[in-house]
């Protein structure tokens, strides 16, 4: 029997629809932040901070940190593969690096970041360092850099 007999007809793909499908199955998804408090139980199940979408993420994939003031108080995040974070403006999204963080991020060696449409910013405003330490590739689209990021 062919399946027409049961009345199924299959549409036959081009080849280009055919590679689309495929590259489709293979793009880089995106975890979500969905809490402005730091925090790290090392998973986005129930709630997910900025600190735990950089650690859970795999290579290639995309942070989203909708609007809001994000608090990063638990020392620097490290951003150790290649990421791309980003928010909804530089207005609207914030990240704020409170109580005594000497940095609010770092880029380590071999990593390829990627930060776009977000405030960055050190509050208290430190003395001992800039905010973010680069030993990567590090490219910022469409921040605002707010106290301590020059040294």
């Amino acid at each position: 029997m062919n399946r027409a007999s049961f009345g199924v007809a299959l549409p036959r793909l081009s080849f280009s629809a055919t590679l689309l499908l495929l590259f489709m199955g293979t793009a880089a998804a995106a975890v979500t932040v969905d809490t402005t408090v730091d925090g790290d139980d090392g998973e986005c199940l129930v709630d997910c901070t900025i600190r735990e979408a950089v650690a859970t993420a795999i290579p290639g994939e995309t942070v989203v940190v909708p609007a809001g003031t994000y608090s990063v108080s638990l020392g620097a995040i490290v951003l150790d593969r290649d990421l791309v974070i980003i928010g909804e403006g530089a207005r609207h999204t914030i990240i704020r690096g409170t109580g005594t963080p000497q940095r609010l991020l770092i880029v380590a060696v071999g990593a390829s970041v990627e930060i776009a449409e977000v405030t960055l910013s050190l509050e208290p405003a430190q003395l001992n360092g800039g905010g973010i330490h680069n030993d990567g590739d590090l490219l910022l689209r469409e921040c605002w850099l707010r106290d301590a990021f020059l040294t």
